[in-house]
């Protein structure tokens, strides 16, 4: 079983630009957020979890419970409804709004979170790296 907390860096990300536009993030936010380097502490008893998102300009935490339904604003800014399940090691997150479905798959190994972020027929690959 891998060990999910921890701190993980932004190691690669791949058509990071063209989810965020699918998605309808405006140019200046896509802009500061491709030259990100994000630090991602993973805080979690089991069913309760904690996603701390640091970067130079910003910090965004999301509490969630797998398998419950809630409002959140992403990142970027939209309103959206969110619902995090987990089948093994891959957490799924389903995002909903603004008339657009994105989803999030955060696959957790003993060192990263390979993550896929799609979006309409777009999608990117983002790899974080344990510290």
């Amino acid at each position: 079983m891998v060990t999910y907390n921890g701190e993980y860096k932004l190691a690669s990300s791949d058509k990071f630009d063209e989810v965020m536009k699918a998605m309808g993030v405006g140019l200046i936010t896509r802009k500061a957020a491709n030259a990100a380097t994000p630090v991602i502490t993973v805080t979690t008893d089991g069913i309760h979890w904690k996603l701390r998102q640091v970067t130079s300009f910003k910090t965004h935490e999301q509490e969630f419970d797998i398998g419950a339904e809630q409002e959140m604003t992403t990142p970027d800014g939209r309103k959206v409804t969110s619902v995090v399940t987990k089948d093994g090691d891959t957490l799924t997150e389903k995002q909903t709004g603004g008339g657009k479905v994105s989803t999030l798959v955060r696959k957790f190994t003993d060192d990263a979170i390979e993550m896929t972020v799609s979006c309409d027929d777009v999608v990117c690959t983002r790899v974080y790296k344990r510290q």
